[in-house]
């Protein structure tokens, strides 16, 4: 039984026999009358279909290319490494993958982690509690520290010329700091160090980051601050906290404090001469 196909043609719809194709590719076979052809009225396409259908613009090979207009949309590690930089020494996420993994030993980037903590201004959030199984004393938990969540590949990611917002909640104030240098050190260690921007006394920012800690230190008008962070969970503080001497229990003679100021020796002023 021979049944008819349905063929797309110029955004219309022809139905055509199966013999007549069958005519057409046998031309031993005698001729049979040519079928009507039924063309039906192309309807409009919807946005969306008109979107799909428009041409894609050509780009020369290895060139690079602006970001999508849909963030969500799905691009493969190869689209991603041709994407412009955000950076302008560097002109695509390849350069930044390159220098990345350069630094580590050649170690593999997961490029489409890196591609989007450059997306992010800050490295870190504030969270509401301190995180759970964090390795702290009960006194140093509750002792002025803000604790946070953090995203590493971001610091991983940075590039001299590159800016991090740094947000420091004890200060209710936000930074943004400038990366000068990254450099590696021994044992498979980063550091990065940079200044805070706009700032007209001298600050510094420094981040060092190893297989699993990063530890920095920033200086601000108000003040040094430490961060720690273990994976993805970490605190800020100010040194001042961190450092600051611990009392001193001074032990005075009891016969000393039974005295009253009437009894204790008299304090002699002396004269000042100018």
């Amino acid at each position: 039984m021979l049944t008819t196909q349905k063929i797309a043609l110029f955004g219309g719809a022809v139905l055509v026999s199966a013999t007549a194709v069958f005519v057409l590719l046998n031309p031993l076979q005698p001729a049979l009358p040519t079928p009507a052809i039924t063309q039906a009225t192309p309807a409009s396409p919807s946005l969306g279909e008109a979107r799909r259908t428009q041409p894609a613009a050509v780009k020369p090979a290895g060139a690079a290319i602006a970001p999508p207009a849909d963030a969500e949309a799905a691009l493969s590690e190869a689209q991603l490494l041709r994407l412009a930089d955000s950076n302008p020494d560097y002109a695509t996420l390849a350069d930044r993958v390159g220098e990345v993994s350069a630094r580590r030993n050649g170690q593999a980037v997961d490029v489409a982690a890196l591609y989007a903590a450059t997306q992010q201004k800050s490295a870190w959030k504030a969270l509401d509690g301190v995180p759970e199984g964090f390795p702290l004393s009960v006194s140093e938990q509750y002792d002025g520290r803000q604790f946070i969540e953090i995203n590493p590949m971001k610091i991983e990611s940075l590039l001299p010329g590159d800016t991090l917002d740094i947000d420091i909640g004890q200060l209710n104030q936000s930074f943004t700091a400038v990366i000068d240098n990254v450099q590696a050190q021994p044992g498979n260690n980063v550091t990065w160090t940079g200044h805070l921007q706009n700032q007209e006394t001298e600050s510094q920012v420094v981040f060092t980051r190893g297989e699993s800690l990063i530890v920095a230190g920033i200086t601000t008008p108000q003040g040094h601050f430490e961060m720690e962070a273990r994976g993805d969970k970490g605190w800020i503080v100010s040194s001042a906290t961190l450092f600051k001497t611990p009392d001193v229990l001074l032990e005075v003679p009891a016969d000393e404090l039974a005295k009253t100021p009437a009894t204790l020796p008299p304090v002699v002023e002396q004269e000042q001469v100018l």
